[in-house]
């Protein structure tokens, strides 16, 4: 008996038809949660690069440097204070229940409300501490996001528990539309920072608005439950502190480089590692809304996770090589497109910062399959690991090398985390380290032979959009056999119901 469940795949061999159904019923919502996630989140981040553009060309550099220091103060009091409530919805048994969710939303509501005071409080003396009076304004008007926030319905979490994503995205989408308008045109009239800081709000407050009005569901109202109370700290507890760790791991390269560069340049740094980063928060946000929902259903239906997890990390993994391949290999010609000359530098830390962000998705889908199990703690050890790394690689770096070695430093630091948490998912049961070999061998193959084309053809002043077209060409026919394997053993599958 059990040698034929180890053999059991989670959709494959499964011979009820009570249990068939089912399968396939989960099978059509990861599909149709795929689709929506990436619609989602890839409009989002198209809308958030197009407003980024057109900012860039009405602001100055220093405002995006300044505002980078604004957001990581505003990411660090969300994270620090983080006991995953979205997470424990979508993983508890009793998510769905009303004593548990509004349990939920009320300490969510207070904790909005906290971070509200904390922002207004430590507006000055962290203004100070970079010598710059216009940060404690920002921060203390920016932190009106952490009170509006707080008030976004537990019906978001429930959606995504089912993974029903069709109205998320609609959501997200018009947030970010309305984010995009009100900063536009702040900026037109008013060329300041305060168009960023206004605009943020503007999207906040919407999504808010929309998650109570949009959604389906019982309204959300204050109310009090010990047990589940204790239940969200019990699965929480180490998400607050794997999130608080994953501040000074994500986000504190801002605040390191904003003491040791100019505004201007980390201006600069911002763009390129906003840009840099944007197929990485797509393929975050598919793992986090839809596979990890999909691992918490199987896990709960103790079907064989171990085979689910393989077979979908092949896609998203292909995917990201293909992507960051290209990005690694020609960032320099992709930031010459799109920005003017001031922000040329930010070409070569596209390219750094790609790197890193493979490893980060390597780990991510770890990090998934490890939630959807409630072990968080090893996603706090990694994200430890990333940290400590991250501060020593940055110095030295910086020591030996400058600014470069010093953003080469964040990469080096999350191979290090992908270490760390491999073994970590090796040890109960989940084991993919081989496809990270493989793949990985193939990215960094892949993006020597075409930066060296596109080294080569820069060297003769060949136009820059003729490069960009050989850097896609060559990527994408160097991956051809790669993604056709992955068609042709898994999405095929996938898409004609053979899974």
């Amino acid at each position: 008996m059990d040698e034929k469940k180890s053999q059991e795949t989670y959709s494959i061999n499964n011979q009820n038809p009570s249990h068939q159904g089912k399968n396939n019923q989960l099978l059509k919502k990861v599909k149709n949660g795929s689709i929506w996630t990436i619609t989602s989140h890839g409009g989002s981040q198209i809308i958030r690069f197009l407003n980024n553009l057109i900012m860039t060309r009405l602001l100055f550099e220093e405002a995006f440097g300044i505002m980078a220091i604004v957001s990581t103060f505003l990411v660090g009091l969300q994270l620090f204070s983080d006991i995953g409530i979205g997470p424990s919805i979508i993983q508890n048994k009793r998510g769905e229940e009303p004593e548990f969710y509004n349990t939920a939303w009320t300490i969510q509501v207070v904790r909005g409300f906290v971070l509200f005071l904390v922002a207004l409080t430590g507006a000055v003396p962290f203004s100070m501490f970079y010598n710059e009076p216009l940060l404690a304004k920002l921060i203390a008007v920016s932190g009106i996001n952490a009170f509006i926030q707080g008030f976004a319905s537990t019906k978001l979490f429930i959606n995504n528990r089912n993974l029903d994503m069709k109205r998320l995205a609609i959501i997200e989408l018009i947030s970010q539309i309305a984010s995009m308008a009100i900063m536009i045109i702040w900026a037109v009239i008013d060329r300041s920072i305060w168009a960023l800081v206004v605009g943020g709000i503007a999207g906040t407050t919407t999504k808010t608005i929309l998650s109570h009005t949009m959604l389906p569901g019982e309204k959300n109202r204050f109310h009090w439950n010990n047990e589940d109370s204790r239940s969200l700290y019990h699965f929480g507890r180490w998400i607050f502190i794997s999130t608080m760790i994953t501040f000074f791991a994500q986000q504190s390269d801002r605040l390191i480089f904003g003491k040791m560069i100019p505004f201007t340049l980390l201006g600069i740094y911002h763009i390129g590692s906003t840009l840099g980063n944007i197929p990485l928060q797509i393929l975050k946000q598919l793992m986090g809304r839809v596979f990890f929902p999909l691992f918490s259903r199987i896990n709960e239906a103790n079907k064989d996770l171990s085979s689910a997890f393989t077979q979908t990390r092949w896609i998203i993994l292909v995917f990201a090589g293909w992507v960051y391949s290209g990005f690694i290999a020609g960032g320099t010609t992709i930031v010459d497109i799109l920005y003017d000359d001031r922000y040329l530098q930010a070409g070569w830390i596209v390219q750094f910062i790609s790197i890193g962000c493979w490893f980060s998705i390597c780990m991510d889908s770890y990090g998934a399959i490890l939630l959807s199990r409630a072990k968080t703690f090893q996603l706090a050890v990694s994200n430890a690991t990333k940290f400590v790394s991250m501060i020593i690689f940055i110095f030295l770096g910086n020591k030996f090398f400058g600014f470069k070695g010093a953003v080469l430093g964040i990469a080096a630091s999350e191979l290090c985390r992908l270490i760390v948490i491999t073994i970590a998912s090796a040890r109960i049961g989940h084991t993919a380290w081989h496809q990270d070999l493989f793949l990985g061998a193939i990215v960094a193959g892949v993006s020597i032979c075409v930066s060296f084309a596109d080294i080569y053809l820069a060297g003769y002043d060949c136009n820059v959009k003729i490069r960009a077209a050989v850097v896609f060409f060559l990527v994408s026919l160097l991956w051809a056999p790669v993604v056709f394997k992955v068609y042709k053993t898994f999405l095929k599958k996938i898409i004609y119901n053979k899974y």
